[in-house]
C-alpha cells in the first residue's frame, strides 16, 4: 500500500508543523474551573511516571525484583518531577520553605495485603535514603526523623519485607488512632504518627477492589490505614474517601503521593488475590518488554488526584478501558471539584489529562510527550498532537498522541511510512483517553525489522491528520 509521494510529503509537512485543521474540544460533564488548591499540592497536575522493564525478572511464579533498579527509578522519578539535578535537592523541592533538619516526616504505606502488590519495600527505602540526602547548610536530614507507618492490619512490617535490618535508623510504626482536633470531616481520630509529623507522604500500591469501593484501592483508600476503617460497605463510602483526602490532617500535611506499582492487580478484583498479569500494559509501554507479568511502574506527584488517576490508567491500559474524566471514580471527581459527582465537592487536584503536565521515563530514558501550553499554573494540551521520542538503545519507537475528550472511544490509526510513501506498519485502536501512549518495535506487519533511514508516523482521527518524522540509525 502506498500514496503518491507528492501528496504524502505535502500532508506530512503540514501536519508536522502542527497546523490545526478543525475539531472542537469535547466538553467534560460538570467540568471544574480554577486552579486546584491544597496546602501541600505544590504543582497541581504535574506527574512523573517511570516504567522500567528490568525492574522485575524471572517468572510470574518466581518473580525477582531488582532493588537497585527500583531505587534508581525512585531517584530518577523525583528528579524528573522537580527538575532538580541531585536527589537531595529534588526531595527538598517538594516541601514548603518551613522544612528544616528538625522536621518530622511521616510516610504512609499499606500492607494489609502483604503480598507483592503492596508498595515494594525497595521503593520506600529509596525514598527514605533520598530524604536523608537533603542538605540544610551542611547538615543532612536525619533518618531518625522519618517514620513509616501503617495501621488497621493484622500483618507485620517484616511480612511485607520492611525489616529493621533494611530500614536501619528509620522508625517503623504499627500505629493506632487517637483523638485530635484536626480530623477529617465525619472522623474522630487518626494515627499518632501523622499527628506528630510536620509533613506526610502517601505511598500505595496499584490495586483493584470490589464495586462498593469503586473498584480500586489506591491513595484515597490508603487512608483507611490512617483513620479508623469503620464499615467498608457504608453507603457513603465514596463521600468518606473524598473527605479523608480533602479535609483534616491528611490534606494539611500531605506533600507527595506515590504509586509504587512494581506489581499490580486488576480493577474490580479482590486485592488480596495478589499480582495479576500485566502483559497488555507492559507491551503498550514498551513492546520489547519480556517480564510482562509485572507492571514495573512508579508514579509521583504532589497532586493526590492526578496520582490516583494515573494509577487507574495503568489498570485501564491493561484491560483496554477508557480513561476520560467521566470514567473516573466519583471520589476522584469530587476531589477534583467536579460538581454532581457526590454530595461533597472539593478542588484539591487535577483529574483531566488535558490539564496535566506529564513527564515520563521508560527504561531509564526520558521520553517526550505531546506539547503542552503553560499559562502560569495552568496547563493545557493541544487537541490533536503527535510526538515521537528518539529511539532508545533497543530501537523502540515511543509514540504519544492527544485527542479531545469527545473523541474517546473513537478510532485512531497510527501509520508508519518510509520516505517514498510506502506503508510499512499500521495500527488501529480505540482512543483510550486524552493522552495516549503507544510503543512500536519498528518491525513491519510481517515481522521484518526496518533498516536505517527516515520514516514518518501519521496519526489519523476522523478527518484529522498529524504527522511526525523520526530516524532509525
Amino acid at each position: 500500500m502506498s500514496i503518491s509521494r507528492r501528496s504524502f510529503l505535502k500532508t506530512s509537512a503540514a501536519a508536522t508543523a502542527m497546523t490545526i485543521a478543525g475539531g472542537a474540544a469535547g466538553k467534560v460533564l460538570g467540568e471544574t474551573t480554577g486552579t486546584p488548591s491544597a496546602p501541600g499540592n505544590k504543582w497541581p497536575g504535574k506527574v512523573a511516571i517511570n516504567f522500567n522493564k528490568t525492574a522485575v525478572t524471572g517468572t510470574s511464579s518466581n518473580p525477582k525484583v531488582d532493588d537497585v533498579v527500583v531505587a534508581k527509578m525512585v531517584d530518577d522519578t523525583i528528579m524528573l518531577l522537580t527538575g532538580e539535578k541531585t536527589v537531595g535537592a529534588a526531595w527538598k523541592a517538594i516541601f514548603p520553605s518551613t522544612l528544616s533538619a528538625t522536621s518530622k516526616i511521616a510516610i504512609k504505606t499499606n500492607f494489609y495485603n502483604n503480598t507483592l502488590v503492596c508498595p515494594h519495600w525497595s521503593s520506600l527505602l529509596a525514598m527514605a535514603k533520598g530524604l536523608a540526602q537533603m542538605d540544610f547548610g551542611g547538615t543532612t536530614f536525619p533518618l531518625a526523623n522519618i517514620t513509616i507507618f501503617e495501621s488497621n492490619t493484622p500483618n507485620s512490617f517484616d511480612s511485607a519485607g520492611y525489616t529493621t535490618a533494611r530500614f536501619q535508623g528509620i522508625s517503623l510504626v504499627k500505629d493506632s488512632q487517637s483523638s485530635y482536633n484536626d480530623c477529617a470531616t465525619g472522623e474522630s481520630k487518626y494515627c499518632t504518627s501523622l499527628n506528630k509529623a510536620d509533613f506526610m507522604m502517601n505511598v500505595f500500591g496499584c490495586r483493584g477492589h470490589d464495586s462498593y469501593a469503586e473498584s480500586v484501592t489506591l491513595g484515597g483508600k490508603s487512608h483507611y490505614g490512617t483513620y479508623p476503617p469503620g464499615v467498608h460497605t457504608a453507603p457513603a463510602f465514596s463521600v468518606r474517601i473524598a473527605n479523608l483526602m480533602a479535609t483534616g490532617a491528611v490534606n494539611k500535611k500531605l506533600v507527595l503521593s506515590v504509586c509504587s506499582a512494581i506489581f499490580a492487580n486488576n480493577e474490580g478484583t479482590q486485592y488480596q488475590s495478589g499480582p495479576a498479569d500485566f502483559t497488555a500494559y507492559s507491551k503498550k509501554m514498551d513492546s520489547t518488554a519480556t517480564s510482562t507479568f509485572a507492571s514495573c511502574t512508579i508514579i509521583m506527584s504532589t497532586d493526590p488526584v492526578s496520582t490516583d488517576m494515573q494509577a487507574i490508567k495503568v489498570l485501564r491500559m491493561n484491560k483496554d478501558k477508557t480513561t476520560g474524566v467521566n470514567d473516573m471514580p466519583k471520589y476522584l471527581r469530587a476531589c477534583a471539584g467536579i460538581s454532581g459527582a457526590l454530595s461533597v465537592n472539593y478542588n484539591i487536584g487535577v483529574l483531566d489529562e488535558a490539564k496535566m503536565d506529564i513527564k515520563k521515563i521508560i527504561n531509564g530514558t526520558v521520553v517526550g510527550g505531546v506539547p503542552v501550553i503553560k499559562n502560569n499554573n495552568l496547563v493545557s494540551v493541544e487537541e490533536y498532537a503527535l510526538h515521537i521520542s528518539p529511539l532508545n538503545k533497543q530501537g523502540t519507537v515511543y509514540i504519544e498522541y492527544s485527542a479531545p475528550a469527545s473523541r474517546i472511544g473513537n478510532k485512531a490509526v497510527l501509520s508508519m511510512y518510509d520516505m517514498l510513501g510506502n506503508l510499512v506498519f499500521s495500527n488501529e485502536q480505540a482512543i483510550p483517553g486524552v493522552r495516549n501512549h503507544f510503543s512500536w518495535d519498528r518491525k513491519t506487519a510481517q515481522g521484518k525489522s526496518l533498516g536505517a533511514g527516515k520514516y514518518v508516523c501519521r496519526l489519523t482521527i476522523g478527518k484529522i491528520n498529524r504527522s511526525a518524522t523520526f530516524s532509525i540509525v
